[in-house]
């Protein structure tokens, strides 16, 4: 091809090309492959401080086994010196009782590459303890999985096992129900029931975990209860007997949500012989017992079943509902 063929070549490929710049497909590939080569450049970045933390390790058990190495010359030149005492006393005849051969000592033990990654300082943040994971089950009953609160009854009481109150909880009322009509919350904690009804409403417990009579009070007011004590609160409203609602009162903040499989997780658990329980309020309650070590993962399978409850509650004191006067 001569030297004006190739140039009517070139410039019908420039040509072509030119229309692509504005064409949306090819933006979209120019704009992946910058995206591909970002991410490389992020992970050459993670496998570099990888390498160095690697290279850290190395050193420091090489420093391990060079100080294990001065220790045994050390033993073995006290071992030597005391030998040449006692053949130089023999020596001049003099009746000295040869001293007890010194005893080298045990020779250190070198680091265990892996272990030595284990006694790392902790990520900050992390909780030292085991885990206690599993699947709750509702076989034949039709009902879903997801919402289950598994959770511990009681743990050792340490600095940190101890319970922090939560932010304070709203249970709404509104169109003459409770909303949410099921709450989980730590002991110590409080909860407001604002009323975001037209009419007055009287929220009222007579349960062993937390008695309490709000009394009546109207649209846009709000009135709160502390609970203090561990244990399922039913709540009422003295007027209007469709609305109840069911609050769960933990001991400790070491409890989880099923997922929608069924499935849950707990955390930084302190160790020991411990009681767990699960709790949805449609569901019969179950409490069970588990062994918790340090650093290990336990798992526990349990399958719940409806708690057949038929809601006969009355009002405050006692009498049946009817026309409110």
């Amino acid at each position: 091809m001569g030297r004006v063929g190739l140039m009517v070549v070139l410039a019908s490929l420039v040509g072509c090309t030119r229309p692509l710049k504005s064409d949306p497909g090819f933006q979209t590939l120019v704009a992946t492959q910058n995206e591909s080569a970002r991410k490389t450049a992020e992970l050459e970045t993670k496998l570099t401080e990888l390498a160095g933390i690697i290279a850290q390790l190395h050193r420091e058990i090489a420093a391990a086994q060079v100080t294990a190495a001065q220790s045994a010359d050390v033993a073995a030149q006290a071992a030597t010196d005391a030998k040449v005492a006692v053949a130089a006393a023999r020596a001049r005849d003099v009746l000295v009782k040869p001293p007890d051969p010194i005893k080298p000592p045990d020779p250190i033990k070198r680091p265990d590459p892996i272990k030595l990654v284990a006694r790392a300082t902790p990520i900050k943040g992390s909780v030292v303890g085991g885990v206690i994971a599993g699947t709750v089950t509702l076989s034949g009953s039709g009902l879903p999985l997801g919402g289950v609160v598994v959770y511990l009854v009681s743990v050792p009481k340490t600095k940190t096992t101890s319970p922090a109150p939560m932010p304070s909880v709203e249970i709404h009322q509104n169109n003459q129900k409770f909303t949410p009509s099921q709450t989980v919350v730590v002991k110590g904690t409080k909860v407001d029931f604002p009323n975001d009804d037209k009419v007055f409403h009287n929220v009222f417990s007579l349960s062993e975990a937390s008695r309490f009579d709000l009394g009546l009070y109207k649209s846009g007011s709000s009135k709160t209860v502390e609970f203090t004590e561990p244990g399922t609160v039913n709540v009422f409203c003295n007027i209007h007997p469709q609305m109840k609602a069911k609050i769960k009162v933990l001991d400790n903040a070491y409890y989880a949500y099923t997922k929608a499989d069924g499935t849950f997780q707990i955390t930084g658990v302190p160790p020991g012989a411990l009681s767990y329980g699960i709790w949805r309020a449609d569901l019969r309650e179950h409490i069970g017992s588990v062994a918790v070590k340090a650093g290990e993962r336990v798992v526990v399978n349990v399958a719940a079943t409806r708690n057949g409850e038929v809601d006969t509650h009355a009002r405050k004191d006692g009498s049946p509902y009817g026309r409110y006067k």
